[in-house]
């Protein structure tokens, strides 16, 4: 029997509550700055080891993107568009949104979210 702490959708129906307490007590944002303190390349690396790939027609791996991304800010700025339409918890998405944001040295992101399920 699946044990309620493995299921993926903990709070499918928000009645866990949505703010970050709620989220904190459900293992979200647990190692967030944890990870980010372990720096740009140790995060490429482990996300490369991981295979993680992303969910686009293509597959592309998602730590293979990463480390061709400007390492800082120059005369251009870096944007990433989000298609946050899927079924992910909302605090997951903001915890990798947050991720990307210090990999890719971000000054723009544009999260696409359809709001009717």
């Amino acid at each position: 029997m699946l044990k309620d702490k493995d299921r993926i959708f903990q709070n499918l129906y928000n009645d866990l509550g949505s703010d970050i307490i709620s989220a904190q007590k459900r293992g979200d944002w647990v190692n967030t700055k944890e990870i980010i303190s372990k720096g740009r390349d140790w995060i490429i690396n482990e996300v490369k080891e991981s295979q993680l790939r992303g969910r686009g027609g293509a597959g592309f791996p998602t730590g293979l993107k990463w480390s061709f991304a400007p390492k800082e800010v120059r005369s251009r700025p870096h944007y990433l568009v989000i298609n946050a339409d899927g079924l992910e918890k909302m605090h997951l998405e903001l915890d990798g949104i947050l991720i990307s944001i210090f990999i890719m040295v971000l000054e723009h992101i544009f999260v696409v979210k359809k709001l009717h399920y």
